[in-house]
């Protein structure tokens, strides 16, 4: 059993099906990319847990406006909805989701 791929013909192209090794690695791959984000979701969640009313107001007017929650009533349902593939950074679709929270339940009630 190799770690190569196994060639398969269809037609007049070869493609190549991912061996068990390399789709272990790839699941691996996407755990770690999943625990990461969990992890700066939950330092988040801290850090915010400790704030007082006066610095969350701070916080929520000093933060840069890609920080910022988008308008989700004016935007189209197809912006809203999470694309696959990219770069593999999840920070900008985490901050988004905060930026959301935030949004909802900014006033510290």
């Amino acid at each position: 059993m190799g770690g190569k791929s196994k060639a398969i013909q269809k037609g007049k192209e070869k493609k190549f099906a991912p061996t068990w090794v390399e789709k272990k690695a790839m699941v691996d791959r996407e755990e770690d990319a999943i625990e990461e984000e969990i992890q700066e979701q939950e330092d988040w969640i801290a850090m915010v847990k400790g704030m007082d009313n006066l610095e969350m107001k701070n916080y929520l007017s000093s933060r840069p406006d890609h920080l910022k929650a988008e308008n989700l009533e004016k935007c189209e349902p197809s912006k809203r909805t999470r694309k696959r593939g990219g770069n593999g950074k999840s920070s900008s679709t985490s901050n988004k989701i905060r930026g959301t929270v935030w949004m909802f339940n900014g006033d510290g009630k």
